[in-house]
């Protein structure tokens, strides 16, 4: 299945919600759901993702 980019999207870690979300990218390197795939550009910038749509 190949992986198109739909949409890039810069979160800052302004608050404690979006903190914690960082904190959970970082361990995991990858969040699947609903045939989406978000990942880290980098480990300098755990705010930062691509956001990966699955061909179907």
């Amino acid at each position: 299945m190949k992986n198109s980019v739909i949409f890039a999207s810069t979160i800052l870690a302004t608050t404690h919600q979006n903190n914690a979300l960082c904190r959970v990218f970082y361990r995991s390197q990858f969040f699947t759901k609903d045939n989406t795939l978000l990942r880290p550009l980098s480990d300098a910038h755990l705010g930062s993702f691509l956001i990966f749509k699955g061909d179907e």
